[in-house]
């Protein structure tokens, strides 16, 4: 299986360029896909409608700029450089060519205000390493959400997680 592992890790390379910089669009194999998929399966399942998550959004709001957050796709942005105590995880099917066939809700707390902070990523890094941080026992997972400087060729910056340390092993400096 090691060998499998490190063939597909292999396949997974830089589109190729246009222009003289390197591109930041990745190009992933089947084989990796595959992998993932099965690794992505052990993380629990969202409810198929969302329909609570939504309902109790909307009561929970303190204010009336808190009524669309349900739907408001910037709530990660809000928590970019922040951070986070990552608790909790569900994967939802995603429509995304590009992505992995997933994208996750994000349940935690925003380490500067103990504010409850939930948000949705599909960000092809970010979930790689919530589902391998699942797969290791190792939430509640404490990072920081960072955006890539530049865009891909497509115009979306890229997110990732600058890994703090783990509350399952006593090693966030929380």
């Amino acid at each position: 299986m090691a060998g499998t592992t490190k063939q597909a890790q292999a396949r997974v390379m830089q589109a190729p360029t246009q222009g003289k910089e390197p591109s930041t669009e990745l190009v992933i194999s089947n084989e990796t896909r595959a992998l993932f998929a099965s690794m992505a399966m052990a993380v629990p399942d969202g409810d198929e409608s969302g329909a609570e998550q939504i309902i109790l959004a909307i009561l929970n709001a303190k204010s009336w700029d808190e009524l669309d957050d349900p739907w408001n796709s910037a709530r990660a942005d809000a928590l970019l450089n922040v951070e986070l105590r990552i608790d909790s995880l569900t994967r939802r099917p995603s429509s995304f060519a590009d992505g992995l066939g997933i994208f996750l809700v994000v349940h935690g707390i925003r380490m500067d205000t103990k504010e409850p902070a939930v948000w949705t990523t599909g960000s092809v890094g970010t979930v790689a390493q919530l589902v391998k941080a699942y797969m290791l026992g190792a939430l509640p997972l404490y990072a920081v959400l960072r955006q890539a400087e530049r865009p891909t060729e497509r115009g979306y910056y890229p997110h990732h997680l600058e890994i703090m340390g783990s509350g399952a092993t006593g090693e966030a400096d929380a």
